[in-house]
């Protein structure tokens, strides 16, 4: 027998399963909570892992990046379109031992409004 709640159908005794997206939801959050934890577990390990005996290579002197203008970068067609797509674009290297990352977003916002943050 199947009675009628609201706008939804179910049958007498019996309950209805979760909603695809509320599945896909609850999967996401497991997972998430799953890796969260793992970090958390690992993570004292990892503190320890340094060689007391050994500086730091930089010793916590690292150079200020240098923004001269804009960054002399290059886009292909793929790279623009993950950026008027509203994603963040994301590139990252290793110069002299220094790993350097750059990010472009397109923010509704004047230039010095943006750099001035």
């Amino acid at each position: 027998q199947v009675s009628r709640v609201g706008s939804t159908a179910r049958r007498e005794g019996l309950r209805s399963s979760p909603a695809p997206a509320q599945e896909n939801l609850m999967a996401r959050l497991t997972a998430f909570l799953l890796a969260a934890a793992a970090k958390l577990l690992l993570l004292p390990k990892a503190a320890f892992a340094a060689n007391k005996s050994e500086p730091h290579p930089h010793q916590g002197l690292i150079p200020r990046l240098k923004l001269d203008g804009k960054p002399d970068i290059k886009l292909s067609s793929a790279d623009l379109k993950v950026i008027e797509s509203g994603q963040l674009w994301m590139k990252s290297k290793e110069e002299k031992g220094i790993g350097r990352g750059l990010g472009v977003r397109d923010i509704a916002a004047p230039a010095d409004v943006v750099f001035g943050q």
